[in-house]
């Protein structure tokens, strides 16, 4: 039999069998992942959901605590022009509105922005939300409360403090969430059905009513249920997310029935696909094993003189398909091949500089990831803020990028790390203060590019551990014919055996994942072995790291 014979042979059935199997398994591919990426939006939706709705309530029960510890000093005297403009501007910055009360004790309404008088307040007996307040007056209580404003309008949630003076308790800020605003933050996923209920599966808001039972609860076929199930003669899926100490949970139900319909379409021309497919393989396979047979032999010569070691074999084949991709890849193996050559000699002469710029390049992306973290939230909250962030992240990664210097001023790497700060100070506010000490005129000496910020992030890293304030100081001074610079931090310390530990890495090998050591072994490639860090804590005292610098003026 000839050998094009052979490979029409072999193409054909070797072709045949992973097509067919290549053709079910991506069906079934695709049927599975259907069905995932349903899922998986769906449970996106709810977590992304219940995430918004937590923050909003999380802020108004912040507010409330402000608001009662402020009110107590005052109840009796109130401003109102004052508190209303302070309340009003908080709730114009809400996704959630809402109307609010301050309540004497006996439920009289003493400040509001609206003139309706809640029903809950008028009623002869403690109950709902008056009941936590006066059970727990240290606690800001979020609860379903649905209260009738008119026009079939409702307000759905709660959230209430009481106002006390020492042990007593003098009054009450309650925020009333409205219904229609919450249907507009639901809203924004109209493509899902959306229902949020109380921990007694009491509906609080849905989009379909069909989940209700008569009672106003979910219905008993729906009740604790996640996952594929069958529902009002529907396939769906249904996810869950709890919130406020599982007090309220968050459902999203997709209907998936659709999907059955199109996978099946799917299939039918899948077979329709796989018919024409066995026609194209056969009259292929022919024609390829006929063409194909006649660059073999150019293939097989040339790599014959390569095995030789003769590196100027060129192969020259046009035929515009694989063969000619081949013989391509062959041609640039050559030239690859001679040029790595030429460059094992190069790196041999430049071994040190290599290992200079890796450790430059050690930059931690969790920085970046918390930093892009913290301002999405930011820039909904607080477009300034999240302005300045954005200029000082971007100068952190215009510096950090910028490969053509190994040697900066003081001065530009003190720029960089405030920068660095300051991004820190916004992401831990109060939690966190620093400050800078030039001495001597120091900033016009030249030190290594990124030599404090690995420094500072240690001592963020590993300095507050469960603390709630961290300060970090960072002096830097001409001392002699020395460049020092010394970074405080009044963390959580280091026992004698941890800063042991770390000095003998510093001092060793090393490991190159430790931030210290990528300094301290930058710093002494550069400058020699006499130079470098050093490390002095105590547990509960807090930690000073010194780097020694030689002086060299810009």
């Amino acid at each position: 039999m000839r050998f094009s014979e052979q490979i029409r042979r072999s193409f054909f059935v070797y072709a045949l069998i992973p097509t067919l199997l290549l053709c079910v398994g991506c069906y079934i591919f695709l049927y599975s992942m259907s069905y995932i990426a349903q899922t998986k939006r769906n449970e996106q939706n709810t977590q992304v959901l219940a995430s918004q709705l937590e923050s909003e309530l999380n802020f108004y029960e912040i507010k409330a605590e402000k608001l009662a510890d402020l009110l107590s000093k005052e109840i009796s005297h109130l401003d109102e022009k004052k508190w209303y403009e302070d309340i009003y501007t908080f709730m114009r910055q809400r996704e959630l509105q809402c109307n609010f009360y301050i309540f004497d004790t006996d439920y009289k309404i003493l400040m509001s922005n609206t003139t309706l008088i809640p029903e809950y307040s008028t009623q002869t007996y403690n109950w709902g939300i008056f009941k936590k307040m006066r059970l727990e007056p240290d606690t800001a209580w979020t609860m379903p409360n649905r209260t009738y404003l008119g026009h079939d309008k409702f307000t759905i949630l709660s959230i209430g403090k009481a106002i006390t003076q020492g042990e007593e308790i003098v009054g009450f800020i309650v925020f009333d969430i409205k219904e229609d605003s919450l249907k507009n933050m639901v809203g924004k996923n109209s493509q899902y059905n959306i229902m949020i209920t109380d921990r007694h599966k009491n509906i609080i808001l849905t989009t379909n009513e069909s989940f209700k039972n008569e009672n106003g609860k979910v219905r008993n076929d729906l009740a604790d249920e996640t996952g594929y199930l069958k529902l009002i003669d529907n396939d769906v899926y249904i996810s869950r997310s709890t919130l406020f100490q599982e007090n309220l949970y968050v459902y999203t139900i997709s209907f998936i029935g659709f999907l059955d319909d199109l996978l099946r379409m799917g299939f039918l021309f899948l077979l329709i696909m796989i018919i024409v497919l066995l026609g194209a393989l056969s009259f292929a396979a022919k024609k390829v094993a006929n063409d194909k047979t006649k660059v073999i032999d150019k293939i097989v010569k040339g790599i014959e003189e390569v095995q030789r070691g003769n590196l100027e074999t060129y192969l020259d084949i046009k035929t515009q398909d694989e063969f000619e991709f081949i013989a391509t890849a062959y041609n640039q193996m050559l030239e690859d091949i001679k040029a790595l050559i030429e460059l094992n000699k190069e790196k041999a002469c430049h071994s040190i500089q290599s290992e200079i710029k890796q450790l430059e390049s050690q930059f931690n992306p969790h920085f970046i990831f918390n930093t892009l973290e913290m301002l999405r939230y930011t820039m909904k909250l607080d477009q300034e803020t999240a302005y300045k962030i954005i200029l000082n992240l971007s100068s952190i990664l215009r510096y950090s990028i910028n490969g053509g210097l190994s040697e900066v001023t003081i001065e530009e790497d003190l720029g960089y790390t405030r920068s660095y700060l300051e991004i820190q100070q916004f992401r831990f506010h109060e939690r966190f203060a620093y400050s800078i000490d030039v001495y001597d005129q120091a900033e016009i000496y030249k030190v290594p590019k990124l030599t404090i910020q690995p420094l500072i992030e240690n001592a963020i890293k590993y300095g507050f551990n469960n603390q709630k304030k961290l300060t970090i100081k960072i002096s830097i001074r001409a001392v002699e014919e020395q460049l020092v610079i010394v970074v405080y931090d009044d963390g959580k310390g280091m026992s004698a055996g941890k800063v042991a530990s770390i000095n003998e890495i510093l001092h060793t090998k090393g490991n190159q994942h430790i931030g210290l050591y990528n300094v301290h072994r930058r710093i002494q490639l550069m400058y020699g072995e006499q130079y470098g860090l050093s490390i002095i804590s105590q547990l509960d005292e807090g930690t000073v790291i010194k780097i020694t610098l030689p002086l060299l003026n810009s």
